[in-house]
Parts: C-alpha cells; sequence; structure tokens
C-alpha cells in the first residue's frame, strides 16, 4: 500500500513539474514574440524619426485608444524600442540570450551596458543564475563583468536552481508586458496568488485541529487597548 501512495505522488509531482516548465515555455515563446514586436515597432519609429517626438507622441495616443488594456505603450517605452532597433538592426536574429530575457532586462542592458559582447555576457548570467532585474541592475553597478571576466566561478544554481523556479524566470511570469499582449487583467497573477495562499492556510489550519480557526481573508482586525487605573 505504501508503495502505491508514493507512486502516485511521484506520479503527481512529475505531472506538476510538466504544468510548470509547459507554462514556462509558453510565457518564454510569447516573451520572444514580444521583443520582436517591439524590434518592428521600433524600426517604424526609426523610420518616421523626421518628425521628432511628436510621432512618438501622436502613435502613443493611437495604440492606447486602440489596446486601453495593453501596457508598454508610453512615449517612453517607444523610444526605448526605437533605441532598441538602432542597437540590434544590424544582426538578422537577435543573439539567444538577450531573446530569452524579458523586455525589462532587455532595456537595462542597453541603457546601463554599451558594448554588445558585455550585454550578452550579462545576458548569460542572468540565464545561468535566475537574475531579476534587480539583481542584474546590482551586479553591473558592481562591475561584475570586469571581476569575473578571466576568473570563472562555479556554482550549483544549474542543479539547485530549476529555470521555472528561478528569480528571473519569476519576473518573465510577472511581466505586465507579457500578460497585457493577451489582454488578461493586471491583478490577475496576485489574485491566482492569493487563493493558492488561502488554499495551503485552510489545509494547514485543518491539520492543526482543534483550537484553531480561519475566520477570512482580507479580514480587518480592531485592536482594543484597555487601561488599568
Amino acid at each position: 500500500m505504501l508503495e502505491t501512495i508514493s507512486d502516485f505522488k511521484n506520479i503527481i509531482e512529475n505531472i506538476k513539474n510538466d504544468i510548470k516548465s509547459t507554462r514556462f515555455r509558453i510565457i518564454e515563446n510569447s516573451n520572444k514574440e514580444l521583443l520582436y514586436l517591439y524590434f518592428r515597432l521600433g524600426k517604424i519609429i526609426e523610420e518616421n524619426s523626421k518628425y521628432g517626438n511628436n510621432f512618438i507622441n501622436e502613435l502613443s495616443i493611437e495604440l492606447k485608444l486602440e489596446f486601453p488594456n495593453m501596457k508598454g505603450l508610453s512615449p517612453r517605452n517607444l523610444s526605448r524600442m526605437r533605441v532598441f532597433y538602432r542597437e540590434y538592426k544590424d544582426v538578422s536574429n537577435l543573439p539567444v540570450p538577450l531573446a530569452n530575457l524579458p523586455w525589462t532586462h532587455n532595456y537595462t542592458l542597453i541603457e546601463k551596458v554599451k558594448e554588445r559582447s558585455k550585454r550578452i555576457w550579462y545576458a548569460e548570467k542572468c540565464l545561468d543564475n535566475g537574475w531579476s532585474q534587480t539583481v542584474l541592475i546590482h551586479q553591473i553597478d558592481l562591475n561584475l563583468y570586469q571581476r569575473q571576466k578571466d576568473n570563472i566561478k562555479l556554482s550549483n544554481f544549474e542543479n539547485k536552481m530549476p529555470a521555472n523556479q528561478s528569480k528571473m524566470a519569476k519576473d518573465m511570469l510577472k511581466d505586465p508586458y507579457i500578460f497585457e499582449l493577451f489582454n488578461l487583467k493586471e491583478n490577475i497573477a496576485e489574485k491566482e496568488i492569493e487563493n493558492l495562499m488561502l488554499e495551503r492556510i485552510k489545509n494547514l489550519l485543518l491539520e492543526f485541529g482543534k483550537g484553531f480557526s480561519f475566520v477570512g481573508n482580507q479580514y480587518k482586525l480592531v485592536q482594543i487597548i484597555l487601561t488599568i487605573i
């Protein structure tokens, strides 16, 4: 009987891992499509640069009217798309490490790292170690490239940190540009997380047995202070 239960748990765990990996691959492919969309938009903006900032401002207004639930269409982000195009227009395809990073990571690299070879190096580090955008900025500010270029550091990240559970992967899953491309609501990820947390808390309290009670989620607690004279 124990072997049967153990086998069942292993089957369930394998299914869960498969679902998580598949979800990440779907988002990863969506991320690549988004980057190439931004590249094409950047090309159009560059080709109409003779009209100055007015073109970007008017384009931003028109796109927001057409896609009201989609973020990433501000004049500032459209300007970043033009820079993105300028930086990589001479290559037939975006370097693989960069194509696998979220948009936020990509424009951070463009703004903070001028040499393309260094950008690719940092992009590879992001993928190997699962860096979030915040960690990436921190490592660039600490000049990690100069400190590690000739001094290879060994780590166990690849063995201990599955891609779909790493910081960078979570950044990609939370990236609003990805989700809003599909017109999903802004707080969908947060709500799902809240529901999962509530389910775990409820099950935990049930295991504790008597003496514990689940009152409700987002329940307002009122503190009463008694003063004894």
